[in-house]
Formats: C-alpha cells, sequence, structure tokens
C-alpha cells in the first residue's frame, strides 16, 4: 500500500504533471467557468504571445476573443450537459494577429465542488489557410474548366478480378461535356462510360491510348474519326494519366478537318490544272519552232529580219523551258517523275549546263568565272536532271544580273560530298526573302527589277536536288549585294572509283 499522500500505482504526482502540462507544445491553461485564468503553460505563452503573469487573473473571452463569443453559448451548454466541448475557435493573439486553434474543453470539479474548465489548443492556422487556398484553387480551376468550350473529363480505370481495365468511370465532368453529350452531370459521374456509351470503344485506339496511359503514365493523343460506329465528328484526345485513372481533355476538330480536305482537293485540282496547261501550251510550240526553222532556210535573214529571228527563238527557247519546268513540278508533286540513275561526273554536267546558257551570258555581256576542281567529282543521278538543276540556277543567275556583272562557278569536294556553287553579282536577296526562294510561285523582286519569272524554277532545283539525297541553300548579304546558291550531293565512291580508272 501506498503511504498517506503518496500516488498509488499509475498515477502521475501532481507536481510532475503540472510540469509535462507547462512543457506541452500546445496552449494549456485552466479557468474558473465564468471566472479567471488559474494556470497558464509554456505553450499558451508560445501560441499567444502572453507571459503567464500576464494571463493569470484575466478572463479567457477578454484575452483571446477575436470577435464577439459565437460559440459561447453552444459551449456553455455542452460543457453543462456532458462535460466536455470540442470544436476550431478563431483567437487573437497579443500582436493582433487571428490564429484558428482546435479546441477541447473538459469540465472538471474538485473535493469542494469548484467548477474549473481545462482547456487545450492546437494552432492549426496554416493548416486552415492550405485548406482554404486548396479550395479557392478547386474552384477557381472547376469554374475554369465549366466555362471552357473544349470537352474534360476525368476516369478512373473499372479493373476486371485479374486487374485488367476492362472500362472507365468518370468521376469528374465539364460543362461542355454535358453539353456534347446532351446529358447533365449526375447522368454521368460515378457511372462507367459503357454504361452510359455503350459503343464508346468502338473507335479503333481510343481505349488503348486511355490504358496506356494509366499503365505508364506517359501522355497520350489520339484522334477518333467519324465512323460506322456512331461518331458523327472529328475528336482530338489529349490523355493524361491521374491517379489510376485519366484526365481527358476531347475537342471537336471536324471543321479543322474540313478544312484540310478542302486544301488537300483544291491542291490536287491545282496540280491537275497545271498539268493539263503545261501540255496544252506546249503542243503550239513545236509547228511555231518549225515555222522559224523554215523561214529561216527559205528567206534571207539580213539586219531586223535576222535580229527578230534570233529574238523569237529565244523568247521560244525559255517559254519551252518554262512549261518543261512546269510539267516537271507536275510530276514531282503526283509522283510521277522518275530518275534514271548512273554515276555521274559533275564537270561533265556543268560543262552541258553552260553551254546552254552561253547565248544568255553572252547576249547580256556578262563575265563568267569557273573554279572547278581537277578531282573527278563523281555522283549518283540522273545527268539530264542535273544538268537542268544548273541551268536553271545559272539562268537564275544571268536574269537577275545586270549587263556587264559577274557570274561564278566553283564546284570541289566537302566531307564526303560534292559542293557547288553559283554566285552572281546581281541585285541580290532581302534577308526577310531568303526562307522562301524556293517556294513554289515564291518570287524576289527588290527594286521592281524589270525581269521576273513564274517562281517555278528555284522551286524545281529544290525538288530534283532532294531527290538526289542533296540540299541547296540561298544566301545573300541584302538587295544590291549578290545572291549564292550552293548546291551539296553526296558522292557516289563507286563512281569515284571507276572514274579515277577511267580517267
Amino acid at each position: 500500500m501506498s503511504a498517506p499522500g503518496e500516488p498509488r500505482h499509475g498515477e502521475v504526482p501532481a507536481d510532475l504533471l503540472s510540469q509535462l502540462l507547462r512543457l506541452s507544445h500546445d496552449a494549456i491553461f485552466v479557468w474558473r467557468q465564468g471566472g479567471a485564468i488559474e494556470f497558464w503553460n509554456q505553450g499558451a505563452e508560445e501560441l499567444y504571445g502572453y507571459e503567464a503573469r500576464e494571463a493569470l487573473g484575466r478572463r479567457p473571452v477578454e484575452l483571446l476573443a477575436a470577435e464577439p463569443f459565437a460559440h459561447r453559448d453552444e459551449i456553455v451548454e455542452s460543457l453543462r450537459d456532458a462535460g466536455v466541448w470540442a470544436g476550431e475557435l478563431e483567437h487573437r493573439r497579443r500582436d493582433g494577429a487571428r490564429v484558428i486553434v482546435s479546441s477541447r474543453m473538459q469540465l472538471v470539479r474538485d473535493a469542494v465542488g469548484i467548477e474549473r474548465v481545462l482547456e487545450t489548443n492546437r494552432d492549426i492556422t496554416a493548416a486552415k489557410q492550405a485548406e482554404r487556398a486548396r479550395a479557392e484553387t478547386e474552384q477557381r480551376l472547376r469554374i475554369a474548366l465549366d466555362s471552357s468550350e473544349v470537352c474534360f473529363s476525368i476516369f478512373t480505370a473499372v479493373r476486371d478480378g485479374a486487374g485488367r481495365i476492362v472500362d472507365f468511370r468518370w468521376t469528374y465532368v465539364n460543362g461542355a461535356t454535358c453539353r456534347r453529350l446532351a446529358r447533365p452531370p449526375e447522368a454521368l459521374v460515378g457511372r462507367a462510360v459503357l454504361e452510359v456509351l455503350p459503343r464508346a470503344w468502338e473507335p479503333v485506339g481510343l481505349f488503348d491510348a486511355l490504358c496506356r496511359a494509366v499503365e505508364t503514365g506517359e501522355p497520350q493523343e489520339v484522334e477518333v474519326a467519324p465512323g460506322p460506329y456512331g461518331v458523327r465528328h472529328w475528336y482530338h484526345n489529349i490523355i493524361t494519366k491521374l491517379g489510376d485513372g485519366v484526365a481527358v481533355w476531347f475537342a471537336d476538330i471536324s471543321e479543322r478537318k474540313r478544312s484540310e480536305q478542302a486544301l488537300r482537293d483544291a491542291d490536287r485540282r491545282k496540280d491537275e490544272f497545271l498539268a493539263t496547261l503545261a501540255h496544252e501550251l506546249r503542243n503550239p510550240l513545236a509547228p511555231i519552232r518549225n515555222g522559224l526553222a523554215i523561214l529561216k532556210l527559205s528567206v534571207p535573214m539580213q539586219g531586223t529580219a535576222r535580229r527578230t529571228t534570233e529574238m523569237m527563238e529565244r523568247q521560244l527557247t525559255h517559254l519551252v523551258r518554262l512549261i518543261d519546268d512546269l510539267l516537271d513540278v507536275s510530276r514531282i508533286t503526283r509522283g510521277k517523275l522518275a530518275l534514271r540513275l548512273r554515276p555521274v561526273k559533275i564537270h561533265e554536267v556543268l560543262a552541258g549546263s553552260l553551254e546552254s546558257c552561253r547565248g544568255a551570258l553572252e547576249a547580256k555581256g556578262l563575265l563568267l568565272d569557273t573554279r572547278i576542281a581537277r578531282e573527278p567529282l563523281v555522283v549518283h543521278g540522273d545527268p539530264d536532271r542535273l544538268m537542268q538543276v544548273f541551268s536553271n540556277l545559272l539562268t537564275n543567275a544571268i536574269t537577275y544580273t545586270e549587263s556587264g556583272g559577274r557570274i561564278a562557278i566553283e564546284a570541289k569536294r566537302e566531307d564526303g560530298e560534292a559542293v557547288i556553287r553559283v554566285e552572281d553579282t546581281g541585285i541580290g536577296i532581302p534577308p526577310g526573302a531568303l526562307a522562301g526562294v524556293f517556294e513554289m510561285f515564291s518570287q524576289v523582286n527588290p527594286g521592281g527589277h524589270g525581269e521576273s519569272g513564274l517562281g517555278i524554277g528555284l522551286a524545281l532545283v529544290r525538288q530534283l536536288t532532294q531527290m538526289h539525297g542533296g540540299s541547296i541553300e540561298a544566301a545573300s548579304e541584302g538587295v544590291g549585294r549578290g545572291s549564292i546558291f550552293t548546291v551539296r550531293l553526296p558522292l557516289a565512291e563507286i563512281g569515284l572509283s571507276h572514274a579515277a580508272a577511267s580517267g
């Protein structure tokens, strides 16, 4: 047995219990019901900013109440009936700051019947602020999603006994989704997709994309096309993993798809028109050329007649070249241009191209500077098409270079490639136009230069160069500073060996 005055087994001595209460990080204080504070621990000092000597003897409502005591009647009634009360309170610190506490009060009576309240308060201000911020964020997000015209849904995976995904269940839908499906939110949320839309997973790839997003965590994109499964529009779906489910944005892209198809149809009709036009224009050229030849043979060509005939021949040759280019572009676009590939020596191709343009060079009095490597540069290509490439580049340089100017051609080996540069001292290219010089029907005519083409030649040059596995780029220091066109073609090593053996 314990000696009189000693605590029984399992009880904490009163002085030790008082010390423990003082050391607690929770605010703990004791006050007489309707009266003054009689105990104020260290946690209360830290939370409220009042030292014990300042708090003792004062009424809690006087010391801590942030506003009229909204819970007073509730607390009094609960303490009277049950002896306890628990809830959340807003208190005021000594510095005026507001704190939110999780409070618990216990009514105790001593041996002589004096009632006291033991109150413990834990600061939950940060948690409540975070909760409010989260709620505000969720509200803003919900408002944004519901006001969006793009459909958005959150799905949770539905699995069978073996853990395989067999369906998805709506957990959230925005207003656009409800409008698209013509169903209120309560008809969707909580229900499986197949329950609402029995043919939902018939579009090829949609269900698999949803499952991949869940299983791999990788975002997915899939387009759903109109088809026999009941979908009447094109939809673009963006799928992101969210827990054991997915968040899905899906937008109706039918109008865009129709526009794209209309553009493709218009482009196809344009190609067909150009091909037909080129053929129709080419038919009369043969008799015109034959007529000129007959005139030269049957009529003495002197003075004005000779100059006129030569001018007509030049213009006819130019017209034939334009129509041939137009036909070739049409063939390339429709995939009907085939290359006859074999080992080709670049210097022979350049010689042929120069010969075809020599008359135009001399007519404008242009100086020609050639710097072609002595070693044979052999590529695997179609000699006629490669000659067409460099003839077009030379014609372009001649067209846009004033009389008395200079054109330079350089060909050399660089890093396993044949590099051919055609440089002129002509009108140049504005910096902003460099990126578009190889586009079909693109024309660069700075300063209102009198000569202009159809914008076909350089487009054809790029297409033919790419068909040979090469590339082309344009450079210019600006208007009036000339231009440089650089063609790069992969060298054919077998061709090089053969060329070296044959000299």
